[in-house]
């Protein structure tokens, strides 16, 4: 009978069931961790897509002016360094970049400067997005 008195014990029922309820909620939180990270779908990486030269030199000007004028960013700035590798390559239109710096009208000079510096020096920092190709 020691043993009936001993498991009739409440300070022992209360024990066992605060360990029983322990175990249940660490084995849920064990379960429902992997299984969590089994559900977890990973975001698939972009597929990086690049403008080959022979696109780049099928773009026709009204082209080119389209891109320029595009709502999004990305396009207009790669339009805009493609439209600079083209007159760096061109000598008539530094020739007119170098023309516009000599100019009286402020702007016109200003304008010419930064965009013989951007064709030059390949930079976005301070150039407007012009909004025609000449």
């Amino acid at each position: 009978m020691g043993f009936f008195s001993f498991a009739r014990d409440e300070r022992l029922v209360a024990v066992g069931f605060g360990m029983a309820t322990v175990g249940c909620i660490a084995a849920m939180r064990i379960i429902l961790l992997r299984s969590r990270d089994k559900a977890e779908i990973p975001p698939t990486q972009p597929k990086t897509q690049y403008i080959t030269q022979a696109t780049e030199d099928s773009l026709k000007l009204s082209t080119l002016n389209t891109l320029l004028q595009h709502y999004n960013y990305a396009i207009r700035d790669t339009t805009l360094r493609i439209v600079a590798g083209r007159a760096v390559n061109d000598r008539s239109a530094i020739d007119d970049l170098l023309w516009g710096i000599t100019r009286e009208d402020y702007d016109e000079r200003m304008q010419s400067l930064r965009a013989l510096t951007f064709a030059l020096e390949d930079s976005m920092g301070y150039i407007p997005i012009p909004t025609e190709i000449r």
